[in-house]
């Protein structure tokens, strides 16, 4: 599997995820 240049991450706080580029 190729990895791929994203971070994403999970705000219990706002319930969202936020995804960023590496």
């Amino acid at each position: 599997m190729p990895f791929e240049p994203f971070i994403c991450k999970f705000f219990q706080h706002d319930s969202t995820f936020e995804c960023l580029t590496v």
